[in-house]
């Protein structure tokens, strides 16, 4: 597919896609609302080597501090920072709120703790940071002399002023860009199995290979020109050109059933045009569902065929079966009109028979003895 495929895509089914995404916004909204709320707080540990054993060395330091986060979460350093805390945690449930990391070439650890109330979190972190500091210089010292590191807390721990888990934003960005990739998708999904009809290339494709097919009318925003703008008028303007060599009438119909309001009411227009135009042609609503002896005699007659489309209303396949019940009686179809679906305040407008008139919208009386033509509105 290329971008005006999808553009397309959209613009057609633009409902779901939004429908789609309204959702994943709403579901995100909820997961800021009710997941549960951590905060987190950091104690920053800052370790130098002693003058003792040559420990002043950077490079001691830096090869040492590398295991020392390790020492965090061991027992050695909760099990005495559960009991300064009195919050009645045991080391289990310490250590899993609890992290220690060392970051890239630094002589520091961060001690990160995690608690669904932000001055407890603030207090586990110092905690542990001071039972860390005293438990690494323990295991560091040899059986006789000093620690060759010294650890010092440089930075305690504060109750942080906002949970860092859910994250709004994130989460909320999380949820609109899911719903545009699930909405475009819905959206793409939709058109590739919708069997309607939406544009000219739509009826083209249902029609049949046929150079000679005229398609009037641009649904959809896309732009037309004063003079095409208006497919009754442009109609009307090719009809009033042909002179003599116009047919004896006009039959208007869609070839889905259920849509005869819009071919009544592109007919009234077709009317209205060429009553301005002081053109005088019959106008007539008609039926697909007509005998097919019907069709034969209407065609003919001299009878010409005006199939109205209403863009998503009609199924391909039933345009393509009125082409063949078309080529069977040897209508000639004059143009397929293209409108805008029906439902949005407008009304079919009505197509009377009045006893004189040029351009009259009427079904033309049928001859004694013969069937009625096609579907003419009595």
């Amino acid at each position: 597919m290329e971008l005006r495929d999808y553009i397309a895509a959209l613009r057609r089914h633009w409902r779901a896609g939004a429908g789609t995404l309204l959702v994943c916004v709403l579901a995100a909204v909820a997961v800021v609302l009710v997941a549960p709320r951590s905060w987190s707080a950091t104690a920053q540990v800052f370790v130098s080597g002693s003058s003792a054993q040559g420990a002043s060395n950077p490079q001691f330091v830096a090869q040492r501090v590398k295991s020392y986060p390790d020492v965090a979460d061991s027992a050695t350093v909760l099990a005495p920072a559960a009991r300064d805390l009195d919050l009645g945690l045991s080391v289990h449930q310490l250590r899993a709120a609890v992290s220690a990391v060392n970051p890239a070439d630094t002589s520091q650890i961060n001690i990160v703790a995690t608690s669904d109330d932000p001055d407890d979190a603030a207090a586990i972190a110092n905690a542990v940071a001071e039972r860390f500091t005293s438990a690494v210089e323990e295991l560091e010292k040899p059986a006789k002399g000093d620690s060759p590191v010294n650890l010092t807390v440089t930075n305690p721990a504060t109750a942080p002023g906002s949970p860092t888990t859910p994250q709004v934003v994130p989460t909320l960005a999380l949820g609109l860009v899911v719903g545009l990739f699930l909405g475009l998708a819905i959206a793409i999904v939709r058109s590739r199995v919708d069997p309607t009809v939406h544009d000219e290339a739509g009826i083209r494709d249902a029609w049949g290979p046929d150079a000679g097919l005229t398609v009037l009318g641009t649904p959809g925003g896309a732009r037309a020109g004063s003079l095409s703008g208006r497919p009754a008028a442009t109609l009307a303007r090719r009809l009033d050109l042909l002179g003599d060599e116009r047919p004896a009438a006009v039959l208007v119909l869609s070839p889905a059933p259920g849509e005869r309001a819009a071919a009544a009411a592109f007919a009234g227009e077709l009317t209205g045009e060429l009553t301005g135009r002081g053109v005088p042609l019959d106008v007539a609503v008609a039926e697909p569902q007509a005998a097919l002896s019907t069709w034969r005699r209407a065609a003919a007659e001299g009878h010409r065929v005006v199939l109205v489309v209403p863009a998503g209303r009609v199924v391909a396949a039933d345009l393509g079966e009125i082409r063949t019940l078309l080529d069977e009686v040897g209508a000639t179809v004059l143009a397929v009109v293209l409108t805008s679906a029906p439902g949005r305040g407008r009304t079919a407008a009505p197509v009377s028979t009045p006893s004189a008139g040029a351009g009259a919208a009427r079904v033309p009386a049928p001859r004694p003895g013969q069937p009625p033509l096609p579907a003419g509105r009595r």
